[in-house]
């Protein structure tokens, strides 16, 4: 019967090492310290002149634990001579030449390895079964090296597409080439099909839960991304823009990001983009977003305006406003401008004033908005301290 002999090519971590080391320090001539040397520098001969049978079993076990392993025919060893008594001794060879010599007599030096079990087809022995998981484990092997190989082009590719940040801060001023830019993108808008909106392709899922979804340290990086917008000259609005969209990648409800974004279209004179990113931002923020926007900005920065899945409009926005006073009256205007703009039931404004800090007002259609008193009385107003 042909015998075999089992290579191993590679080893995919510490724990399959530590497998193979012990394997080959079952040899008695070969310590544990030297076994682990040899595991870290594949390939290694750990099975020579086994029977297809043997050999199967061996390589399950190569396979369960992600060893890459060859196959290939033993060469067929004569029987060497026991030596005379009184002959001269070998020298003696260093264990890992002992091990591949002693490896390859047709009797194994090594101890049957633990908790290897036949094959569920044990019938299927011989060759055949063999080569077929050498070549399933070859598969497995390249599928692994294409996929690390992909993502390494993937993350060189982006590293390479991302502008570097300038460094050179100018403020953009209002141009009639704003106003002009508006007038092409609503001609526009009566030809250019909108893009498709992201959600239709897949089932409907809850805004709220992809808001919540979204960590932390995505929207600092969304944010850094939109203050190296805002440093970007009107000469270079193409870096501009590809800011504001590497924001928007981080985090898709950056409501600053998206408004840039659209700016950053009117004054390129790009009307196509900035009609798709109007209709986008509706979809995301809500059909109020533009409206109630322009509203707030005339009290504040704003910070994020949407309408959540139970229909409440909820704005954030950062207060110039210090005193307590202040800020509650800024907030009851606010609420009566947001109420008449887009017409919700129910709305929730907090006015920033720092980290975690501000005033936090919810307010039902039963909430008055004639009288500040009335506001006080009826809205839910919490203070953040």
């Amino acid at each position: 019967m042909q015998k075999l002999d089992i290579h191993v090519t590679s080893i995919p971590d510490r724990k399959a090492q530590e497998a193979i080391a012990e394997i080959i320090a079952e040899s008695p001539s070969i310590s544990l310290e030297t076994a682990r040397i040899m595991a870290e520098r594949p390939p290694i001969l750990l099975y020579r002149n086994v029977a297809p049978k043997e050999a199967e079993q061996y390589v399950s076990k190569l396979k369960s634990l992600g060893i890459g392993f060859k196959l290939s025919k033993a060469e067929e060893v004569p029987d060497q001579p026991e030596e005379e008594a009184g002959g001269s001794a070998q020298p003696a060879d260093d264990p890992i030449a002992a091990h591949l010599r002693t490896a390859g007599t047709g009797t194994r030096t090594h101890i049957e390895p633990r908790n290897i079990h036949s094959d569920a087809h044990a019938g299927r022995t011989g060759l055949g079964n063999i080569e077929k998981m050498e070549k399933e484990s070859k598969k497995k092997s390249l599928k692994a090296a294409l996929i690390t190989a992909a993502a390494f082009i993937l993350l060189a590719l982006l590293i390479h597409l991302l502008p570097q940040q300038n460094r050179f801060a100018s403020n953009t001023s209002s141009t009639p080439a704003r106003a002009a830019a508006a007038q092409n993108e609503n001609r526009a808008g009566e030809h250019a099909q909108t893009a498709p909106q992201q959600n239709q392709q897949t089932a409907p899922q809850s805004k709220d839960r992809l808001r919540r979804e979204i960590s932390n340290t995505q929207r600092q990086q969304s944010n850094a991304y939109v203050d190296s917008a805002r440093t970007c000259g009107s000469g270079n609005m193409e870096r501009c823009i590809a800011f504001y969209r590497t924001a928007i990648s981080f985090n898709r409800f950056n409501l600053a990001a998206w408004q840039g974004l659209l700016q950053a279209y009117r004054d390129s004179q790009m009307a196509n983009e900035a009609l798709e990113t109007k209709v986008q931002m509706k979809e995301l923020f809500g059909e109020e977003v533009m409206s109630v926007t322009s509203l707030v900005e005339a009290f504040g920065e704003v910070v994020d305006a949407y309408l959540n899945d139970e229909g409440a409009y909820r704005v954030e926005y950062k207060t110039q406003r210090r005193s307590k006073d202040d800020v509650l009256r800024e907030v009851f205007n606010m609420t009566r401008a947001v109420r008449t703009a887009c017409n919700c039931q129910n709305i929730s404004i907090f006015a920033s004033t720092g980290a975690g800090r501000g005033l936090l007002a919810h307010s039902t259609p039963q909430t008055s908005v004639h009288t500040l008193a009335g506001f006080m009385r009826q809205a839910e107003i919490v203070w953040l301290e």
